[in-house]
């Protein structure tokens, strides 16, 4: 009776590393490598992006908040360019998808 609970425990245990690692993988995927693109964007300054950054959902949020305010969903690309007209570029990140516009 002990060997079988000696190895289930070694097993829950192997289950618990390989979730562990599982979710800094991710973590990385969806959250760190985003927040390096955009530090390396922000450091131009005729690139625009919005103004938060927002873990794993990105601009996504700033889409939503334009569209329940009855907007265009990507009016923050207007209205950036509007007031700055020396922007060449619009970088925006849709959770772990960076896209550029020109």
């Amino acid at each position: 009776k002990m060997e079988i609970v000696t190895q289930i425990l070694t097993i829950a245990k192997y289950a618990l590393i390989l979730l562990l690692v599982f979710v800094a993988v991710k973590a990385y995927e969806y959250i760190y490598v985003p927040w390096k693109i955009r530090r390396k964007y922000l450091k131009y300054t005729n690139v625009k992006m919005v103004d938060r950054y927002y873990p794993l959902l990105g601009d996504i949020k700033v889409y939503t908040k334009n569209a329940k305010e009855n907007k265009f969903i990507q009016q923050n690309y207007i209205d950036a360019i509007l007031e700055n007209p020396d922007i060449d570029i619009y970088v925006a990140q849709l959770g772990q998808i960076t896209r550029v516009y020109p």
